[in-house]
C-alpha cells in the first residue's frame, strides 16, 4: 500500500513504513570542474525530438543553457546522443575547465563508454560524441536518475514543443528559471 510518492513513507509488504524513491536534486561539480547535463525529448507521432543542455560551473553558475529543436528524430536514444553531441560542441567554446558530463540515459551512457566497434544505427553520432569528447580533454561520463537532470530536461521539452532553437550565454530562459533555482538550492 503505497502511503505517498517522492521521498515520502511508504508501506513494504510486511506493512513495515520505509523511506522510499526519494527525489534526488542536482548536485555541484568539484572545485576545478563544470557540469553539463543533457537530455533529449522525442515526440513518436510526428518523429521530431528536442535537445536541452546546460553547463554549470562549481558554484552552481549557468555558463550556458541551450534548446534544440530536431526537425526529424527517429528514436528518443538518437535525441539523447544528439542533445549530448550539441551539449558537447557549445561547451567546448565557453569553458576549458574539466568537465562531467552526465545524461540519464543508461544505452547512451553505456554506448558512449563502450569500447570497440559499434555497430548500431547510431554509430555515426556515438562516434562523433566520442571525437567531441577527445577535444574537450580531462571528463567523466555518468548516467544519473531524471530528477538530477531536470533543467536539461525540460530544455529538450522546450525546444521541441516550442520548435525553439537557442542559446543563452549565462543565462536560463524563463520558462525553466524557477526550476533552475530550485535545482541550484542545496
Amino acid at each position: 500500500m503505497v502511503l505517498s510518492h517522492q521521498g515520502k513513507l511508504i508501506a513494504d509488504q510486511k506493512g513495515e513504513v520505509q523511506v522510499k524513491d526519494r527525489v534526488q536534486r542536482w548536485t555541484k561539480p568539484p572545485p576545478g570542474w563544470t557540469k553539463l547535463n543533457n537530455d533529449g525529448a522525442f515526440a513518436e507521432g510526428n518523429k521530431t525530438g528536442g535537445a536541452g543542455m546546460i553547463l554549470r560551473d562549481e558554484e552552481g553558475q549557468v555558463i550556458f543553457s541551450s534548446c534544440r529543436y530536431l526537425r526529424t528524430c527517429s528514436s528518443a536514444l538518437e535525441a539523447e546522443l544528439a542533445a549530448c553531441l550539441e551539449g558537447l560542441s557549445i561547451a567546448r567554446a565557453w569553458s576549458v575547465l574539466p568537465m562531467i558530463v552526465e545524461l540519464d540515459c543508461s544505452c547512451a551512457v553505456q554506448m558512449i563508454v563502450e569500447e570497440g566497434i559499434d555497430r548500431s544505427p547510431r554509430a555515426i553520432l556515438v562516434m562523433q560524441l566520442k571525437h567531441a569528447l577527445g577535444e574537450i580533454g580531462e571528463h567523466v561520463i555518468s548516467h544519473v536518475v531524471r530528477s538530477r537532470n531536470a533543467v536539461a530536461d525540460a530544455l529538450a521539452r522546450l525546444g521541441r514543443i516550442n520548435q525553439r532553437t537557442a542559446v543563452w550565454l549565462r543565462g536560463i530562459p524563463v520558462e525553466v528559471d524557477t526550476l533552475c533555482k530550485e535545482d541550484s538550492v542545496g
